[in-house]
This record gives structure tokens, sequence and C-alpha cells, in this order.
């Protein structure tokens, strides 16, 4: 088929409309990127803390879906772009929003598989997963715990501040102890009532 004989779709003229398809192009590239770095980024440092025995682990039952998810994005991207350059035809089009509907299949079903993968790795390699300190959000991240000894019902919010301090005992080495732990859990009880004391009365 030559040029001539290619049936573009036909596209709305003016300045407007095509800085609407910028705008667009530019959310879906902050979107792939911000999948990619965070979510990979995710992966990786859990990855490399179950090597290390890392005394805890924050993760997301999300990071491998929402990997997956960033290739669906690539079919919106070649949307607009194809838009923009005014060379969007009815076939591209329909062919781009086939492989975003498969994604999207893939994207729900590694969603269900990856969950129970994850669970059964963690488990296997001497993590428990700890209520007190993972997030109550269907999106948050759960905490594992390599003692589950360690997971203390925590009396004030600051699961963060106490996973900061895990990593900085990791990092300097120290064998953490229940009555360690303990003792922190304390000291940031206390520190977040004297900040927020009508939270706490």
């Amino acid at each position: 088929m030559t040029e001539s004989e290619i049936q573009y779709l036909e596209e709305p003229a003016g300045a407007k409309y095509k800085l609407l398809l910028l705008f667009n192009i530019l959310v879906c590239c902050f979107l792939m990127v911000g999948l990619v770095w965070w979510m990979g980024g995710d992966l990786i440092d859990n990855y490399f803390k179950v090597q290390n025995q890392a005394s805890y682990l924050s993760v997301s039952k999300w990071a491998l879906p929402s990997l997956i998810n960033a290739f669906g994005i690539t079919a919106l991207l070649y949307i607009l772009l194809m838009r923009l350059c005014k060379r969007l035809t009815q076939q591209r089009l329909d062919n781009a929003m086939k492989y975003f509907v498969y994604i999207t299949v893939v994207f729900i079903l590694s969603r269900l598989i990856y969950g129970f993968v994850l669970t059964n790795y963690l488990e296997n390699n001497g993590y428990s997963h700890c209520y007190y300190y993972s997030s109550p959000s269907v999106m948050g991240n759960s905490t594992w715990l390599r003692d589950p000894a360690f997971c203390l019902e925590l009396l004030t919010a600051h699961s963060s501040e106490l996973q900061e301090w895990f990593d900085k005992q990791d990092a300097d080495g120290k064998v953490l102890t229940l009555d360690y732990v303990q003792q922190e859990t304390s000291k940031l009880d206390q520190a977040e009532r004297a900040k927020y004391p009508s939270l706490y009365d």
C-alpha cells in the first residue's frame, strides 16, 4: 500500500489540540518512568535485602504488576504520538488498543499470582508478616520481619521511623534482641505522644 492509499484518521486542527496532545504525552512519559523507577527500585532493593538477611522488608504486592502496567502505557503513548504526527490509522489504533487490553489482562492476573508467589518466597526465606508495622491501605506496603518476636503492637503511628531504625541497625551490623526493639518502640511512642499530645489523650 502506497502512502497516498493510506487512510489516516482525521485530527482536529489548532495549536490548543496539539498542546493537549503534548501534555498527555508528557504525562504518559512521567508515569512510565515513575513506575519503572519506583516499583523497579522497590523490587531490586528488597531482593538484596533478602540476600543480606535484613531485619525487615517493606514490600508491595503491586511492584511487579505496576511494572507490567508500564508497558500498557506505551500503547497510549503510541496513539498520542501518531495523533500528534497525524499518522494514526484505524488499523494502528485497533492494534494499539488490543495490545493495551492484553497488557491489562496480564496486569490483573499478575497481581493475583504475584501476591501468592511473593508470600511464599518471603516465608521460605525466613520472614514473617507483621500486621502492626504494615500500611492499612490496599496499595500500601506490607512489612515482613526476620524475627516475628519483633512484631510489637504500636501505641502510636511511627512505623516508618521504626523501619529507618531497623535499617540503621543493619547498616551498623548490630544484633537485635527483643528487649532492644522494645526499648526503641517505647522511645518512639513517647516521642510521638510528646509531639502530638492531643491525639493520644
